[in-house]
This record gives C-alpha cells, sequence and structure tokens, in this order.
C-alpha cells in the first residue's frame, strides 16, 4: 500500500516536472525533430498518468531511440528514468536496473536515476547497495536544490524560473521518498 501510494505520487510529480521541460526547449535540432521528441514526452505523460507501464518502456525506449542528439543529457536521462520506473512497476528489476544504470551513465547528476536504482537494488534484495545508493540520491537531490535556489535569485525570465522551481519540487519530493524507503528497509 505504502509503495502504491508513492509510486503514484512519484508519478504526478514526474509528470509535472517533463511537462515543464518539455516546453523550455531550445535546442538546434531540427523543429521537425523537436516536435517528434516533445510528442514522445508528452506521449509518455500519458502513459504514466495512465499507469500503462508496458506503453510507458515503450515509449520511453522509443525517446531514447529517437532524442539522442536532439535532446540534453537530462533529458534522454529522464528516458532511461521512466524506463526504470515502468520495469519497476511491472516487477521486472533487472530490466529496471539496467536502465537505471543507463540513467546513471547518461547523467550522473539526475538524484532521479540513483533513486530509481536504489529501488531495483531494495526489489533485488541487494540492501546494503541500495543503501548506499539512497545516500547518493540524496547528497544529489540536496546539491541541486541550492543550485536551483542560486539559480532562483538571479534569474528573471519566469520560463526559466518555472522549470527551475519544477526542478526543486522534484528534488525536494525524491528526499521524501528517500526517506519513506529507509524507515521502510532499513529502520529497526
Amino acid at each position: 500500500m505504502v509503495a502504491s501510494a508513492q509510486t503514484t505520487a512519484r508519478v504526478w510529480h514526474f509528470i509535472g516536472f517533463l511537462a515543464v521541460a518539455c516546453a523550455l526547449w531550445t535546442h538546434n535540432a531540427s523543429a521537425q525533430t523537436r516536435q517528434k521528441c516533445t510528442e514522445q514526452i508528452q506521449e509518455r505523460i500519458a502513459a504514466m498518468g495512465a499507469k500503462d507501464w508496458p506503453s510507458l518502456d515503450k515509449l520511453a525506449r522509443r525517446s531514447v531511440q529517437t532524442c539522442n542528439g536532439v535532446v540534453g543529457a537530462l533529458d534522454l536521462s529522464q528516458a532511461y528514468q521512466a524506463i526504470a520506473i515502468a520495469n519497476l512497476a511491472m516487477h521486472h528489476a533487472q530490466d529496471a536496473l539496467e536502465a537505471a544504470n543507463s540513467c546513471i551513465k547518461t547523467y550522473y547528476a539526475n538524484p532521479g536515476c540513483h533513486f530509481q536504482k536504489a529501488q531495483a537494488l531494495l526489489a533485488l534484495n541487494r540492501l546494503i547497495e541500495a543503501r548506499d545508493l539512497l545516500d547518493i540520491a540524496e547528497r544529489l537531490a540536496k546539491s541541486s536544490i541550492e543550485q536551483n535556489d542560486s539559480a532562483l535569485r538571479t534569474t528573471y525570465n519566469s520560463s526559466e524560473r518555472e522549470l527551475y522551481l519544477a526542478l526543486k519540487n522534484e528534488y525536494e519530493f525524491q528526499l521524501r521518498l528517500i526517506k519513506a524507503l529507509r524507515v521502510q528497509y532499513f529502520s529497526s
């Protein structure tokens, strides 16, 4: 029950963050390719909202193939993160672990990558490794919050401000999930 509520809340936070990030793209790729990648993000958002995990997995894998080189490393890592989320929800922990590893390799600073890897390790009963990953995810989330707070103080563009606020909310939410997992798995 706790895991289901956490999954639902995590999905909606992730959806909100993706929607803001999608609206702010300013890459040099062709307009048609950017549009295709934007549509794929919107499809992933819909699949997450519907909790259609097989479709989310398929759509996120398509995004990795189609949008590599079009979007930034953070955006690409979020596609891998979506693959990990979908596979965890479908109880495919090994596939989730592989996706989380790709997520980390693509953009190490995304705390969500480390969080998804920790969840996959927990599902595989690799508790010590999972605890270490939760520590890393927590440090990255705290550091990201500090960076976002600094950026928020210096930005005057409303779109950038909206993105930084969405990122801050996402990182704060990840910190709450990390705390909940620690209580669930590591408190006596």
